[in-house]
């Protein structure tokens, strides 16, 4: 890193908070869109089919992807269930957003030695506003949502986009994350630093971390480290 570190940027899911079992709340999205039986399917859509789509922005809202899914699947689903599923989303949602252990203390530390702290998360329209309502909200300088600014990672400019409201060259950034969404490459190819969290005890539960099984940088299994690595 070029003469110390002006900036960390952090991943969300997995991350800052926990990682969580994602086919649990699909499962339960299915159900109520009278699914069962086609669950396998409609979270195959969900996950890898209409996944870039929805976290770039170019469904208008959750609803409208749910829509799009039953429809490919020959479904005719009452507004009231789509509602429904909607509703058990954004409640996860929220509920996923509590801090990881140290992720509170640890943000409150970088910004106190004045280094700026940022967020990228690729997510869908329903994860900003819970985040603005989350503990997280007065601990990060900057928070970029992938359906909000159109690209997703690793594409260079949500990183780069991050780097310029911090007001710090990429290789005077730090990255950490969990390695979805191939993020560590991507934060190295613009010349950031990343750091890889892999936090004990959390192995498998998220199946959607192609960056981790091949990364051969530096890895932490806390955020405490951070602290450690980010010296100015």
């Amino acid at each position: 890193m070029d003469r110390g570190c002006l900036a960390v940027v952090f991943d969300l899911f997995g991350t800052l908070v926990p990682a969580y079992p994602h086919h649990a709340v699909l499962t339960e999205m299915a159900a109520v869109l009278g699914m069962d039986m086609d669950r396998l399917s409609f979270i195959a859509a969900f996950v890898e089919d209409t996944r870039d789509r929805r976290e770039t922005g170019q469904f208008e809202s959750l609803e409208e992807n749910l829509r799009f899914i039953c429809d490919r699947l020959g479904r005719e689903v009452p507004q009231d269930r789509l509602h429904d599923a909607v509703r058990i989303r954004r409640d996860f949602t929220r509920a996923s957003l509590t801090p990881r252990e140290h992720a509170l203390s640890t943000l409150g530390e970088l910004r106190g030695r004045g280094l700026g702290v940022g967020m990228i998360s690729d997510c869908c329209e329903v994860v900003p506003p819970a985040w603005r309502e989350s503990p997280f909200a007065s601990h990060v300088d900057v928070a970029i949502f992938s359906c909000e600014v159109g690209v997703k990672k690793p594409n260079p400019k949500i990183y780069q986009r991050a780097c310029d409201a911090l007001g710090a060259r990429p290789s005077r950034c730090l990255y950490v994350g969990d390695g979805g969404s191939d993020e560590l490459s991507g934060a190295v190819g613009v010349g950031m630093e990343a750091v890889l969290l892999a936090v004990p005890g959390e192995e498998g539960i998220d199946p959607y971390r192609p960056g981790a099984a091949t990364w051969k940088g530096r890895t932490i299994g806390s955020l405490r480290e951070v602290l450690d690595i980010a010296r100015r």
